[in-house]
């Protein structure tokens, strides 16, 4: 089996766009080894500075791949760009 696909997801509580990006990201995971990893930006005071409102961001490898929006389609391309 190749390696995990590495994700970051900069989210919050009671932020529903973070809650579609991390249905999406759920829908399009499916059968995909990845290794997630979802950050309170609430809980990191530098990051709630770099981003605000501006979230959810997600990140892929270190690479910044999508930010407020993604469908479960986009993210699943995206995803087997990866695999």
């Amino acid at each position: 089996m190749s390696a995990p696909i590495e994700i970051e997801l900069l989210t919050r509580p009671d932020c529903h766009l973070c809650d579609q990006m991390k249905q999406a990201l759920k829908e399009a995971s499916k059968g995909l080894n990845i290794d997630l990893r979802e950050i309170n930006i609430s809980a990191d005071p530098a990051l709630a500075k770099k981003y605000g409102e501006d979230i959810p961001v997600l990140f892929i490898h270190g690479s910044k791949a999508f930010k407020h929006r993604a469908t479960a389609k986009d993210l699943r391309e995206r995803l087997k760009k990866e695999t």
